[in-house]
């Protein structure tokens, strides 16, 4: 179902064109390392100045959690100041070893521009496709990457919500985005802003470039319409930008 019949704001595609296969971690690396004990695994994410600059900063690290029949995302966040070589620990969390189903940390890091510069992502209880591998140190189980340095991540989705609503809209845009497989190049931002009348506006954002912009109506149905809608038109988003990409190279 179309958006522009449920009177959307505004729908922009934008033309700008974002750079192939973005790298993150070059100048900031954002690390995330777990100490695996006998009743809790403990997380620490950080952040490594790989440049003699100093760097204002902010982290989002996030814990989903796949044991129960719904995800339960939980989101921890800060700001700070990062001097030249410092590796500094941004966040200290603890999940109990008993539960056996999968949870997925991400740790991002963001500029003064909110631009994303860092990225690290490892899955506890995955399988080979999370990329994820297991290191034995001083008799202690440390989960970590499975390559060092910059790393591109694609497929990625980030939810910056406020309401139930904009929350549902998220879990739908991300299950349909995960069904299609889209795998964008760089991840995409829903962020939930409030409007007039109460009322809840939806952004879409990729590589800090608003791609949609609509008010979010308090309907189910349609919410999961807006959704596909949206899913379809990012994918058509990267589409765009990887043929403009193979077209420069073959020129």
């Amino acid at each position: 179902m179309p958006l522009q019949t449920h009177k959307v704001i505004s729908c922009l595609l934008l033309c700008s064109t974002l750079a192939f296969g973005q790298v993150y971690n070059t100048e900031v690396e954002a690390k995330i390392n777990l100490l695996d004990n006998s009743e809790f695994v403990q997380i620490e994410g950080s952040a490594i100045n790989k440049t003699q600059l100093p760097f204002s900063l902010r982290y989002i690290l996030s814990l989903i959690d796949n044991s129960g029949e719904n995800p339960d995302k939980k989101d921890y966040s800060g700001r700070f100041i990062l001097g030249p070589g410092e590796q500094k620990n941004l966040d200290t969390q603890t999940f109990p070893t008993k539960n056996q189903g999968k949870l997925t940390i991400l740790l991002l890091i963001y500029n003064l521009e909110d631009q994303l510069i860092g990225m690290d992502r490892v899955v506890l209880n995955g399988d080979e496709s999370d990329e994820v591998k297991r290191i034995v140190v001083n008799d202690n189980a440390i989960f970590s990457r499975k390559k060092d340095g910059g790393v591109s991540i694609r497929g990625i989705t980030v939810e910056d919500t406020k309401t139930k609503f904009g929350r549902d809209f998220y879990r739908y845009f991300a299950d349909e985005y995960r069904a299609n497989t889209v795998n964008g190049l760089h991840p995409v931002t829903v962020k939930e802003t409030f409007a007039i009348a109460n009322t809840s506006k939806i952004e879409l954002i990729i590589n800090n470039n608003k791609l949609l912009e609509f008010i979010l109506p308090p309907k189910d149905d349609v919410i999961r319409s807006y959704a596909a809608e949206s899913v379809r038109m990012v994918s058509k988003y990267f589409r765009d930008q990887e043929l403009n990409a193979n077209q420069k190279i073959r020129y």
